[in-house]
């Protein structure tokens, strides 16, 4: 079933998939600088066929902000996003956010922001926890994961003709990064994360895609599942190791920055969106701290 499988990011890998088929599907569309990229990759692989579909993750600007220049491409296509995530799209506030995020990523590669109809970046339908579409010879399946945040969405996939199960992981699973392990995204809580990655675990897909890394090789990464767990735990052990060090929030971002922050992620990810996730994943460790 991975022949089936392209990345299409505009920029690093793992950020947008597409899977081919009679009806194509796309899950995730990266950021605003690199979507104009990110279409011509989908449309060198269609070959003048339609884009009928796209899955979200989550509503965060790195996998959201492409729809607009999808929707231009492909009018008539379908983006789905968790409930909460929907909702999330709709706000100015959010919007803004996004600008500003977008504005940053592009500033990192030298480029000047790139402009896109805010219209255009919405969602047609919310997909709720085990919600199936079956699109073709394709069957998504919505797993709901929250722990990275409120709306993460993985998605279970199967294909006619094949046994074996495909899992698409949102970044409650972490990021794998070579020689760092699963970095941890965590901005809900560790408790939630660690319930969803049990609950993805559970499903026995065979196949598996992380978000912003891309097909996860067994043989390469044994036991990812336990490792997935084991990262995250050993995260919160030194984050809460840096909240009793000090108060000053700034230096306990700065202080995380070299485990967390690594050259492989800040090529793309700017140090701003870095310092407002591991403030949201600190907060979420103190709070934990505090209930126990």
């Amino acid at each position: 079933m991975r022949r089936y499988v392209y990345d299409v990011s505009g920029d690093a890998r793992g950020n947008a998939f597409l899977l081919r088929g009679s009806e194509n599907l796309l899950f995730d569309t990266g950021m605003a600088w690199c979507g104009r990229r990110m279409v011509e990759r989908i449309k060198e692989q269609l070959q003048g066929e339609s884009l009928d579909a796209v899955f979200l993750t989550h509503s965060h600007y790195d996998h959201v902000s492409g729809v607009p220049f999808i929707r231009e491409a492909w009018p008539n296509v379908k983006v789905m996003i968790a409930p909460h995530g929907k909702a999330v799209l709709e706000k100015e506030s959010a919007r803004k956010v996004m600008r500003k995020m977008n504005a940053a990523a592009a500033k990192m590669r030298g480029l000047e922001p790139v402009p896109y109809d805010e219209r255009l970046l919405w969602a047609d339908e919310a997909m709720e926890d085990g919600q199936r579409e079956d699109l073709g010879e394709w069957h998504v399946t919505a797993l709901e994961a929250p722990g990275h945040t409120r709306d993460c969405t993985s998605f279970v996939i199967g294909r006619d003709g094949y046994e074996e199960t495909m899992m698409l992981c949102c970044e409650t699973a972490g990021v794998y990064m070579e020689g760092y392990g699963f970095l941890p995204c965590f901005l809900i809580g560790v408790e939630e994360t660690l319930r969803s990655i049990e609950k993805m675990e559970q499903v026995g897909a065979d196949i598996l895609f992380g978000i912003h890394s891309g097909y996860l090789d067994r043989e390469e990464i044994p036991d990812i599942w336990a490792r997935c767990k084991e990262d995250t735990i050993r995260a919160r052990e030194r984050m809460e190791a840096v909240l009793a060090q000090t108060e000053d929030v700034d230096r306990q971002i700065r202080s995380l920055a070299a485990d967390y922050w690594p050259e492989c992620i800040g090529v793309y990810q700017p140090y701003e969106a870095y310092a407002v996730n591991m403030g949201h994943m600190l907060a979420s460790v103190e709070r934990e701290m505090a209930g126990r």
